[in-house]
């Protein structure tokens, strides 16, 4: 192969250049003193030839540097900045879970002052309102007791006419025989002022009437041979009075009390319902009929 010829080119650069194969063979094959000297000196120079690369200018060298910096610094700075960012973010966290804590302990602390108020109301309204449930439930009977009062005042004749026909003589009377076999009873006792009522409607019916002056009106009791029936109005109301203010009342009780002859409530579990009677006891009935 040839021998390259290395020439001249503008700037620094060094360019070679190869001799044209078609000219090396015809110079082979017709050899002239001028190609033999040409020969020569082309390999003189291909000796002393060296390949060269371009120079960088000052200006190309400091922008360089200048991009190198600037990349180093954005990395220096994004790194710094990511590290500034996470020691951010765990101080935020922390930051928030104290704030929760304290914000949890100042619920619960409020809580318990709530329910502090709430049981020291209770102690100061309860009693006040169970005073007041007594007071009005202790109105409430004495205004059923006027009420009744006024019935059995309206009910007494006046001027020799009886517009209402005894009917509260008659209720005293439909009381205490309520729920007992008439065959048991002995004799009803009455008002002084009610027999008259009831007095041949009883003898019809085979009831036996008496006149008890230690009855009001609109009382009545029944003889049993067995026991008492009392049907007296002060009685069913001062039974209802003690069943509305009684806190201990026992629940499901029967509407008539069975009592003894000492006015103990009879045991539990024995027959006291209607039609039964009890060897030496009283009923208080606990409802007032009208």
């Amino acid at each position: 192969m040839p021998d390259p010829v290395t020439s001249p080119s503008q700037g620094a650069f060094s360019r070679v250049v190869y001799p044209s194969l078609t000219g090396t063979r015809a110079a082979s094959t017709a050899p002239t003193a001028s190609s033999t000297a040409s020969s020569a000196a082309t390999a003189s120079a291909a000796a002393t030839a060296t390949l060269t690369h371009p120079v960088p200018s000052a200006e190309s060298v400091r922008a360089r540097a200048e991009a190198q910096g600037h990349a180093a610094g954005y990395a220096v700075g994004l790194r710094s900045a990511e590290a500034e960012l996470t020691a951010r973010r765990a101080a935020l966290e922390a930051e928030f879970a104290d704030a929760q804590a304290r914000l949890h302990q100042h619920v619960a602390e409020r809580a318990v002052a709530l329910e502090a108020a709430a049981r020291a109301l209770d102690t100061r309204t309860l009693p006040l309102l169970a005073d007041a449930e007594e007071a009005l439930v202790a109105t409430a009977l004495d205004l059923a007791s006027a009420v009744v009062g006024y019935e059995i005042a309206a009910s007494e004749p006046v001027a020799g006419d009886d517009p209402r026909g005894g009917r509260t003589a008659r209720a005293a009377v439909t009381r205490a025989l309520e729920g007992v076999d008439p065959a048991l009873v002995h004799r009803v006792r009455l008002a002084p002022s009610d027999v008259a009522h009831v007095e041949e409607a009883a003898r019809a019916a085979g009831l036996v009437v008496v006149a008890d002056p230690r009855l009001r009106p609109g009382d009545a009791e029944a003889e049993l041979a067995t026991g008492l029936v009392d049907a007296r109005l002060a009685t069913a109301l001062d039974r209802a009075r003690e069943a509305l203010l009684d806190a201990a009342a026992v629940p499901d009780a029967d509407a008539s009390t069975v009592l003894d002859a000492t006015g103990t409530p009879y045991a539990a579990g024995a027959p006291h319902g209607p039609g039964t009677a009890v060897p030496g006891a009283t009923i208080a009935l606990g409802e007032v009929a009208s």
